[in-house]
C-alpha cells in the first residue's frame, strides 16, 4: 500500500488521471481482498479507552474527596497523591515513557505507520505534557506505571528464553523501510490531496456505473437545439432561423 501511495502521488503531480484511476482501483481491490478496515486497526485502542477512563475517573474522584490515605501514600517528592506534582517530574516521566514505547516499537504495528501518523504520534506526548501538569499525582503515577509495565512486558516477551519457555512463535517479518521525509506538514498535505483525489475518482466511477445502468433501462433523454430555459427572444429567433435553414437544405438535398 505504501508503494501504491507513492505511485499515486507521482501520478497526481504529473496530472496523469488514467494512472491515478488505475492505482486507486488497485488500492481498493487490495483493501477488499485483505479485509482492511480502519476500525480493525484501532480496535485494541478503542477497547482500552473505557478501562482507562474508568480508572481515570475513579482516581480523580478519590483525589478530589479527598481520601486521607492518598495525602500520605505517595513516594519521595510526591507524597501527596491528591495534588499535582510541584516539580512536573511525574508528567515528564509519563509522557517520556509513552514516547519511548512508540519510538522503540513496544507495539510492532506502530513501526509500519506512515510518516505523517508517526509525526503526530510523536507530538502527542509533548502536547499531553502540558495538559496533565495540573492533574493529581495519583492519575499521573498510574499512567507512568502502566507505561513501564507495558515496556517491561514487551521486552520480556521478545527475550529468546521467555519465548522458548512459553513456546511463543516469532512475529511475522514485515518488509517496510523508513524513508526520509521533508516534514510532517508537507506529508500531511500530500496525504490530504491524495485522499481528495481518490474520493473524486471513486465518485466519478460510481456515477459512470449508475449512468451506464440507467442508459440501458430508461428512455432516451430528450435533447434541445437551444437552451429551453432561456427567455431571451433574440436567442430564440436566431435558433429558429438556424433550424428552418437546416430544414430547407435537407429538403433540397432529399428532393
Amino acid at each position: 500500500m505504501t508503494e501504491l501511495q507513492k505511485e499515486f502521488t507521482k501520478a497526481r503531480l504529473s496530472k496523469d488521471m488514467i494512472k491515478m484511476s488505475r492505482i486507486s482501483n488497485e488500492m481498493m481491490e487490495i483493501q477488499n481482498r485483505e479485509g482492511f478496515s480502519m476500525f480493525k486497526t484501532m480496535k485494541p485502542m478503542i477497547l482500552q479507552i473505557p478501562i482507562f477512563l474508568s480508572v481515570f475517573n475513579g482516581l480523580r474522584g478519590i483525589a478530589n474527596l479527598p481520601v486521607d490515605s492518598f495525602k500520605t501514600g505517595g513516594l519521595l517528592w510526591f507524597a501527596d497523591f491528591t495534588i499535582p506534582d510541584p516539580y512536573f517530574v511525574l508528567p515528564a516521566i509519563a509522557m517520556g515513557s509513552m514516547l519511548f514505547m512508540f519510538e522503540f516499537g513496544v507495539d510492532a504495528s506502530t513501526q509500519a505507520l506512515s510518516p505523517t501518523i508517526r509525526w503526530f504520534m510523536r507530538g502527542f506526548p509533548i502536547v499531553g505534557f502540558f495538559f496533565i501538569l495540573n492533574t493529581p499525582s495519583a492519575i499521573v503515577w498510574y499512567w507512568a506505571t502502566s507505561n513501564f509495565i507495558s515496556i517491561i512486558q514487551s521486552f520480556s516477551l521478545r527475550a529468546p528464553a521467555v519465548k522458548k519457555m512459553f513456546k511463543l512463535p516469532d512475529p511475522p517479518k514485515t518488509n517496510f523501510t523508513r524513508e526520509k521525509t521533508e516534514g510532517p506538514l508537507k506529508a500531511f498535505r500530500e496525504n490530504m490531496a491524495n485522499a481528495r483525489l481518490m474520493a473524486e475518482i471513486e465518485n466519478r466511477e460510481r456515477m459512470d456505473a449508475s449512468n451506464w445502468q440507467k442508459s440501458g433501462i430508461g428512455p432516451v433523454p430528450k435533447t434541445f437545439a437551444h437552451n429551453p430555459l432561456s427567455s431571451d427572444p433574440k436567442v430564440s429567433k436566431r435558433v429558429i432561423k438556424i433550424v428552418r435553414k437546416a430544414e430547407e437544405e435537407l429538403k433540397k438535398t432529399s428532393g
